[in-house]
């Protein structure tokens, strides 16, 4: 799969670095995860497409009875196969339950890229990680940030942060994408909104959104208060308040 991507050359260090244009972390992550937590009662196969706009990975069985698609994006895991999870965990083949789809969202914050978007669809689990122009992987390697990754909130919504030097600084230390600061300021002005409403505000999928929250809270820049139904969003400034 990787030999089909895009690949440049970082020049900044001692030694040349080839990268891909999408991380290869996650990449390898979201296709061990497919096969760790697939159904294996189905007799349909782990599928794995590259377009010209995205990766695409499907895992048979959907997300486990009982479990949700929201707690999985919150960090949450139930394995379906805990035995084969417990095997790739000895392995080294991954790092903890509930780690991965996380770090995939930073490794791709990072980059500027589009947040992944996590699909339960017709008996299937699928991610779909999107793929960079060859300008925005350009300027990747060149270290530039990305502002213009594909599916971007409408610059309008960007603008509405008033600090904008303070979010430049968040993009370096914490990975957090252009959507996201444009999220952060859609919070600020209305604590209550739902994440329906946010998706449909956005153009983006209800998980996508879901996936963008984890992130921000992980990266200690948003805080939920009070119960999920009935609670508001607060947003956190430099000091923590």
């Amino acid at each position: 799969m990787l030999e089909k991507m895009n690949m440049g050359a970082d020049l900044g260090g001692v030694v040349r670095r080839d990268v891909f244009e999408l991380p290869e972390w996650s990449v390898r992550e979201a296709i061990t995860n497919a096969v760790v937590h697939r159904s294996y009662v189905e007799r349909s196969s782990v599928q794995v497409a590259l377009y010209d706009d995205r990766l695409e990975v499907s895992s048979p069985g959907g997300i486990v009875r009982g479990f949700s698609l929201d707690r999985a994006l919150s960090g949450q895991s139930r394995p379906r196969n805990e035995a084969l999870a417990q095997a790739f965990l000895y392995m080294g083949l991954i790092e903890g339950w509930g780690s991965g789809i996380p770090r995939i969202m930073h490794e791709l914050g990072e980059r500027g890229l589009r947040a992944p978007e996590f699909l339960d669809i017709d008996g299937m689990l699928r991610v779909n990680m999107w793929r960079p122009s060859a300008e925005q992987f350009g300027a990747y390697l060149h270290g530039q940030a990305v502002t213009d990754a594909p599916g971007k909130i409408a610059n309008s919504l960007a603008s509405d942060n008033k600090s904008d030097n303070k979010d430049n600084k968040s993009d370096n230390n914490t990975g957090v994408s252009s959507e996201e600061r444009a999220l952060l300021a859609m919070l600020a002005k209305d604590p209550s909104i739902t994440q329906a409403r946010m998706a449909e505000s956005f153009g983006l999928s209800r998980s996508t959104v879901t996936l963008m929250l984890a992130h921000l809270q992980q990266a200690g820049l948003v805080r939920r208060e009070g119960s999920r139904k009935a609670g508001t969003w607060v947003v956190v400034d430099g000091d923590g308040q």
